[in-house]
Parts: structure tokens; sequence; C-alpha cells
């Protein structure tokens, strides 16, 4: 008997403990404001749906604790290689859709996750890149990455991505070539 009370203790215990993507957490912007009214857009959510909605085919997808409820970084990145710091650029909560096909996407800053992290447990997150349009030609890349606690000692080596081409056929975004794939 006494190991069912520490059993049901242990399990009250874990069951209170927040998960990163609660809504105290997760809370975005809802779906009412978000038009795709630019190339931009377009891409975006060419990326995202093919990343994690359908082809499911960003390296280590698998990682991703919560499938329906996805973290995005609120800068995109000039470049994945770069030697020196890479250039970065905001992105707007009105240029992220709010949710594909049953798959939420929540826009936050690198120190936001950080403070999930600190209070749940580390977890993973995309960040844009890449993001070149010129007439009827535009590149976008997507990575995975991993948000650890502040003190916590682990390394994670996983995540990656990929940097795709499109070309604007009859005025829609096409995709065309993956340009680099990559893996951490």
């Amino acid at each position: 008997m006494k190991n069912f009370y520490i059993l049901f203790i242990i399990g009250i215990c874990c069951g209170c403990a927040s998960s990163y993507t609660d809504s105290k957490f997760f809370d975005c912007p809802s779906t009412e404001n978000y038009k795709m009214d630019s190339d931009k857009k377009e891409l975006i959510y060419k990326i995202l749906k093919r990343a994690v909605v359908e082809e499911k085919d960003i390296p280590d997808y698998s990682l991703i604790n919560d499938k329906k409820k996805i973290y995005i970084q609120d800068l995109w990145i000039e470049s994945f290689w770069s030697e020196k710091p890479p250039k970065t650029f905001l992105v707007r909560s009105t240029e992220i859709p709010p949710q594909i096909n049953g798959v939420s996407f929540c826009l936050k800053s690198k120190s936001e996750m950080q403070i999930i992290a600190d209070n749940t447990s580390g977890f993973t997150y995309l960040t844009l890149g890449v993001i070149k349009i010129d007439n009827n030609s535009a590149t976008i890349g997507i990575d995975h990455g991993f948000q650890t606690k502040t003190n916590s000692n682990k390394v994670i080596l996983a995540g990656g991505g990929y940097v795709w081409q499109f070309k604007k056929v009859n005025g829609e975004w096409m995709f065309d070539k993956i340009l680099s794939h990559f893996q951490s």
C-alpha cells in the first residue's frame, strides 16, 4: 500500500508540471488577422507546410514532441553557413500562418523561448532563413533547432534543415529544387 501512495504522489506531481506548449506559453495571435497577401508569406507558408505538416521531412522531425504546436524564432537568418555572425531580420507575426491543417505555429524571440524552456523543459523550434525574392525566382530555408534550459549541461546534436528554390509560374510560387540539405 505504501508503494501505491508513493506512485500516486509522483503521478500528481508530474501531472502538475507545465508543458512547453501549454496555453500559458503558446499564446500567439489567432488566425483572424492572417492573410497570405505577399510573396514572402506564400513562401513561408509553403516551406512550413512541407517541413512539418505534409511531408514532415525536416531533419529530426521525430524530435518534435508536440507536433501540433510548433514554435518559430522571430528572426530569420541571412545565411545558415556564414563564418561570421550572420545578419538577422525580424519576422513579423503577420507573416506566419497561425495554423496549417491543424498544426499551430507560435512566433517567439530567443529570450521568450529561453524563459519557456527554463520553466518547463527543452524543446525544438524552427528558424527561417535565406529568404531572397528576385522577380520570378526565390529561395527560402528552414532550420530545426533545440532550446535547452539555461543551466543545462546537455549538448543536443540534432536538427538541421534545407534551402529551396522556387519559380513563379502563372502567378504562383512552385517548388523548383532543393539547393542544400543539412543536418546538425
